[in-house]
């Protein structure tokens, strides 16, 4: 039997976790989050409880003042 079994009840992690583990601060992540530019196949996240595989975070486009 192997050493490391994954635990079934182990949680996976959050978004607001996964995100954190990217390196973005929780503050900006948790900014991110509430400005909507977070999705995950498409569907736009706001719950940084959300248990997702991946995420994909898009600004809006910048647009040039003259």
């Amino acid at each position: 039997m192997a050493e490391h079994d994954a635990d079934s009840s182990e949680t996976p992690p959050t978004l607001l976790q996964r995100m954190v583990a990217a390196k973005i601060s929780e503050d900006r992540a948790r900014e991110y989050l509430r400005a909507q530019w977070v999705s995950s196949d498409g569907e736009v996240i706001t719950d940084p409880d959300a248990v997702v595989v991946k995420f994909v975070i898009k600004p809006p486009p910048v647009t040039e003042h003259v």
